[in-house]
């Protein structure tokens, strides 16, 4: 789940930045490795996760590591990304504080 998100905020970048069509130039490739280095980021905290719940006996834990697993990778995947100061990533928390300022 969090690389399907993952996939759906870089489909976003590039295309934010080629304006629907994709131009290899200097800030694509910047991009690219910026995406890159925010997945392995992100695959890097979901193995952590993982390693620490352990053996799942239950229906339970394996919920609770799913979910947990998901929403901290997702946010790793985007706290990254803005790290690295990718503009798109930016421009998408500006979007969610002013729609939230601005019921």
């Amino acid at each position: 789940m969090a690389s399907s998100i993952a996939g759906y905020v870089n489909v976003f970048v590039l295309c934010k930045k080629s304006h629907g069509w994709f131009a290899i130039d200097k800030s694509i490739i910047k991009d690219f490795i910026k995406i890159l280095l925010a997945s392995l980021g992100m695959l890097c905290i979901i193995l952590l996760i993982n390693s620490k719940f352990g053996p799942l006996e239950s229906k339970w834990k394996e919920l609770i590591s799913l979910f947990t697993t998901c929403m901290l990778g997702g946010i790793t995947y985007l706290i990254l990304l803005i790290i690295l100061k990718d503009r798109a990533a930016i421009t998408i928390i500006h979007r969610i504080r002013r729609t939230k300022s601005h019921p």
